[in-house]
């Protein structure tokens, strides 16, 4: 399995603890530009976005992933020891019953719920301690904590927790290393934002202070297409567009260039409606409006301990991005 996506799942980001897997992004990046013997840009803004500059010209192209990713906070230690917790971002309650947890200092647990029908509300987390005093030498009020699962690989597909914005981080890394970047005829601006799962705070201040006149979301679009769903996102079918989300419509000139860049790649595309969102929907609104599309790479089981992603689509998103910026 490739080292860097193994680095990448087993670094903590947790949305609002985003400093670990920042750090092994800037990390690669440096390497890679070192390899490459090009000077860049890269900076920590003051909200936490890493952000990556290469080339120049007039025009300003920015592509945005979040790096933090679903989690919880711990609220209370019961006397019991028990460990209350409240989700952070995107989760489906139901699924996550019986997961294992890592917290933000390395403590793991087992997160269970109250009720068979969970709420938000009614999570706790069992250390496999019997009080509180116990539990409180290793966890306090306001710890951050992420689902974990094994890693797997198997013919080309990935099983674990967390894929769906680590491997966005992924790709836009695999960017970097794929483009010659004498090559740009632009400024591009390569965001790792905070925040994705809380508000998108870290895509809407990168887009206000680089003011770029197009950009492109990088993040994951659920997959329906095992038993009994009922959807039409399929694994191993190529990168999906988004025309239409809660959020954001897609841009013509936008959607025009991804489509043509796609035929010429010989990429399949696939198309997303929704009533989701994602960072697109505050990054079109900023400095007077910025030409804005999403780009979804599919996952089944999305904010479980046990995504599914393919390898294909990976490969797919990175060979289209690279080939959209030369």
């Amino acid at each position: 399995m490739d080292k860097l996506i193994q680095r990448l799942l087993s670094s903590f980001g947790v949305c609002s603890g985003e400093s670990n897997i920042r750090e092994e992004i800037k990390k690669e990046i440096e390497e890679i530009f070192k390899a490459k013997e090009t000077n860049a840009v890269i900076e920590e803004d003051r909200v936490g976005n890493l952000v990556v500059k290469a080339g120049s010209g007039k025009e300003k192209l920015m592509l945005c992933t979040h790096m933090d990713n679903p989690g919880f906070i711990v609220t209370e230690v019961e006397k019991s020891g028990f460990v209350r917790v409240y989700p952070i971002g995107s989760v489906k309650p139901e699924k996550l019953v019986r997961s294992l947890v890592k917290f933000n200092n390395k403590i793991l647990g087992r997160l269970d719920s109250f009720k068979s029908n969970p709420s938000k509300d009614d999570f706790f987390v069992d250390l496999g301690v019997s009080n509180s005093q116990t539990a409180l030498r290793q966890i306090e009020k306001g710890h951050l904590g992420e689902l974990i699962g094994n890693l797997l690989e198997n013919n080309g597909i990935l099983m674990g927790a967390n894929l769906h914005n680590k491997l966005a981080c992924y790709i836009l890394i695999e960017t970097i290393r794929k483009i010659d970047i004498s090559k740009l005829n632009k400024e591009v601006y390569f965001v790792f934002s905070v925040s994705g799962e809380n508000g998108y705070k870290g895509a809407r201040t990168a887009a206000f202070n680089i003011k770029p006149d197009k950009a492109i979301v990088l993040s994951s679009i659920e997959a329906e297409d095992y038993l009994c769903g009922n959807g039409d996102i399929e694994l191993s079918n190529g990168p999906v567009l988004s025309i239409f989300d809660k959020s954001l419509v897609i841009h013509k000139a936008a959607k025009e260039i991804i489509e043509k860049t796609a035929g010429k790649e010989n990429i399949k595309l696939q198309y997303s409606f929704s009533d989701e969102k994602n960072e697109g929907g505050v990054i079109h609104k900023e400095v007077g409006g910025i030409i804005t599309a999403m780009l979804g790479i599919p996952c089944r089981y999305m904010y479980t301990s046990e995504e599914i992603i393919a390898l294909k689509d990976i490969n797919d998103a990175i060979k289209l991005l690279s080939s959209i910026l030369i």
